[in-house]
């Protein structure tokens, strides 16, 4: 009877951490580090330093503009237009 009662508890047991691991896993999907990237936004600057835009100020103030994404710039005309990836 005591063999019969430590199943029961080891089976118990287990399940137990089956219940915690699949709560882990859905709260790991849910907030992972896998999120998916809806797209590519861009937006332009406004209030260049000069009447045309110049590459080496562009690129600088995008990633300043856009911290902590993928960010570009691009001149296009006298408009610097920044590039970062958007949810």
């Amino acid at each position: 009877e005591a063999l019969e009662r430590e199943k029961v508890k080891m089976k118990s047991i287990r399940l137990v951490m089956m219940v915690v691991v699949v709560v882990a896993l859905i709260g790991i999907e849910k907030e992972g580090p896998l999120r998916v990237a809806e797209g590519v936004c861009d937006s332009p600057l406004k209030n260049p330093p000069k009447k045309s835009c110049a590459q080496s100020w562009c690129i600088p103030a995008c990633i300043q503009q856009h911290p902590g994404q993928l960010t570009s710039g691009k001149c296009d005309g006298p408009t610097c237009i920044c590039s970062y990836i958007c949810a």
